[in-house]
């Protein structure tokens, strides 16, 4: 009696709602019905194929988007689709896409990360969460500030730049050093550094007529 009241309800068809939210369901197709191959409950031939899927009691039909990601997926030939596994998911389709509301449900299968789509397959692809609603981000760890160096290895890095400095033959190859050097010089003695480009910029200086 349960499967019997179950098919009175739910159908043989599967609906966006049974499947969970934002997640990938992966399903192994088994058999693919041809267009027109089969009946709704009112008697009416069903314009689209059917695919069933291994070990599952519902079908999906086959609409426009899903066909266009299996044929670059594997090929338009059905026959090529029996035995592969695919990703189906519950997607909610923007304003312009889902009949001019926004958050009209529907099934997706999605291709694998790099498979060439359609653009007009990819139009249609929707959103795995609903629109209007704001992913919670993980709030980002507190940056931890590096340690102050010792006032002894400051004055040994200082010296070491005097020397760099000092070596120093072009008004070009200061610029450079001012540009992707000082930079890097901790606050406190950056200013000191400066200077120091600064006399060695004046020694190179050509003199003045």
């Amino acid at each position: 009696m349960t499967t019997k009241f179950e098919d009175r309800y739910e159908g043989h068809f599967l609906d966006a709602l049974d499947l969970p939210e934002g997640k990938l369901v992966p399903v192994t197709i088994e058999h693919v019905a041809e267009p027109f191959s089969e009946k709704d409950t009112a008697g009416k031939p069903i314009k689209s194929a059917i695919i069933a899927f291994k070990g599952k009691h519902k079908r999906l039909v086959l609409n426009t988007t899903n066909f266009k990601n299996l044929k670059a997926m594997f090929s338009r030939d059905p026959k090529d689709w029996i035995g592969k596994t695919v990703n189906i998911q519950r997607r909610y389709l923007d304003a312009a896409h889902g009949f001019g509301q926004n958050n009209t449900l529907a099934i997706r299968i999605v291709p694998p990360v790099g498979t060439p789509i359609l653009k007009s397959a990819a139009n249609f692809m929707g959103s795995p969460t609903p629109y209007g609603t704001v992913p919670t981000k993980p709030k980002a760890a507190p940056r931890s500030e590096p340690a102050p160096e010792p006032s002894a290895q400051l004055s040994a890095k200082v010296e070491e730049w005097r020397t760099g400095i000092a070596a120093l033959t072009s008004m070009e190859s200061c610029a450079e050093f001012r540009r992707d050097i000082l930079p890097g010089c901790p606050a406190d003695i950056a200013e000191e550094v400066a200077k120091i480009i600064s006399q060695r910029e004046t020694e190179l200086r050509p003199p003045t007529v």
